[in-house]
């Protein structure tokens, strides 16, 4: 089921991945604060800035590191976007310690929000968690 979500994301989002620009907003080799030193999040946006495409991955979780905001790039400042996220669920009482892909809107925010104040990412606590997230202006 799991990969056949990820294909089916790859394909719908072929052309900003290929064609749109790549940002590396934050990589786990180079000195951080200890709240994302472990982790690396990257970005695609398309060229007309209608679409993007976020993804972070948190290698090793750190204890009590607190929120985390991620300030985004290359999106239009004056336009209004709407967030779905794709995430891995591994806290559900029915298959607990079974990881999933779960999906939900992530709300709507300007670019100028994202790229000044950034996305409030505090649903990470594990290894290896990762998440997904589309944007596009509405």
């Amino acid at each position: 089921k799991e990969m056949a979500l990820m294909s089916e994301l790859y394909k719908k989002h072929y052309f900003t991945i290929n064609h749109g620009d790549y940002y590396r907003l934050i990589s786990p080799y180079e000195a951080q604060p200890v709240t994302v030193s472990r982790i690396t999040a990257w970005e695609f946006v398309s060229k007309d800035k209608n679409k993007a495409l976020f993804s972070m991955v948190q290698m090793d979780n750190v204890n009590d590191g607190g929120d985390l905001y991620v300030k985004l790039k290359g999106l239009d400042p004056d336009k209004k976007y709407k967030l779905h996220m794709y995430y891995e669920n591994r806290h559900d009482k029915i298959k607990p310690f079974t990881p999933w892909i779960e999906d939900k809107d992530f709300g709507e925010y300007t670019g100028e929000i994202l790229m000044k104040c950034g996305l409030h990412l505090n649903i990470f606590r594990g290894d290896n968690m990762a998440a997904l997230i589309e944007i596009d202006a509405i």
